[in-house]
């Protein structure tokens, strides 16, 4: 078990409108899961990732990065169902209220897992674009999948891929009047914004493409929970 927990998304080069877009399925079960809760998830992770109106250079061609995400709920999602998937888009997560501290997926790049309803119930909540960027290759090379730098004080806006518990500056903390790395002192997740940097992170660059311009990020655990 690992967290932030990951996914996966296949990624298509666009010639003509220099586009890059990656596209991922969220599919959501579980008691606790909802179709409207999927689609606010799917929603979130969407706005946020596209926010950055990130670029990348593939062959020494710059194209825009373009992320749709679509996000589904199957209260009768089986066993079978999920090891027998073999598209690289979909992601299956399992929603639940209690049992775990925080939500996770089962490997890093793995398009399987649990979320925690509190982490994605609110509109506009980022656990899910964080734990999107993990699945998709961010932050390759460290020992967590997150920045190596966890003291950020004068570096101002935090970019998606920091973890919790990292110190800011002061107007991106739980309480802006509380002492760095104090109770109330570290990131507030929410104040989290996907930046070009996040971009980098999945190294679109240095995925391999085939003959159609299309790569995948991520793999398939493909674990039923």
């Amino acid at each position: 078990m690992v967290d932030p927990d990951g996914r996966s998304g296949e990624v298509v080069i666009g010639e003509q409108n220099k586009t890059v877009t990656i596209t991922s399925n969220v599919i959501l079960y579980g008691s606790s899961g909802s179709a409207a809760l999927a689609k606010s998830t799917a929603s979130d992770i969407q706005n946020q990732w596209n926010a950055a109106s990130g670029k990348t250079t593939i062959g020494g061609t710059e194209y825009s990065v373009k992320f749709a995400v679509n996000g589904s709920y199957n209260a009768n999602l089986k066993e079978s169902d999920v090891a027998g998937n073999t598209d690289i888009k979909n992601n299956y997560f399992k929603v639940v209220e209690s049992g775990i501290a925080i939500s996770f997926a089962d490997g890093v790049g793995s398009n399987t897992g649990e979320f925690l309803l509190k982490n994605i119930s609110s509109d506009g909540s980022t656990t899910e674009a964080h734990e999107f960027g993990h699945g998709w290759g961010a932050v390759k090379g460290t020992a967590d999948g997150h920045p190596v730098d966890k003291d950020l004080r004068g570096e101002g806006q935090p970019s998606m891929m920091n973890a919790r518990g990292t110190i800011v500056d002061a107007q991106y903390q739980y309480d802006p009047k509380a002492k760095p790395g104090e109770k109330g002192g570290t990131i507030n997740p929410d104040r989290r914004n996907v930046t070009q940097q996040d971009i980098n992170y999945l190294s679109l660059d240095k995925l391999k493409y085939d003959k159609n311009g299309k790569g995948n990020l991520g793999t398939l655990s493909n674990d039923y929970h």
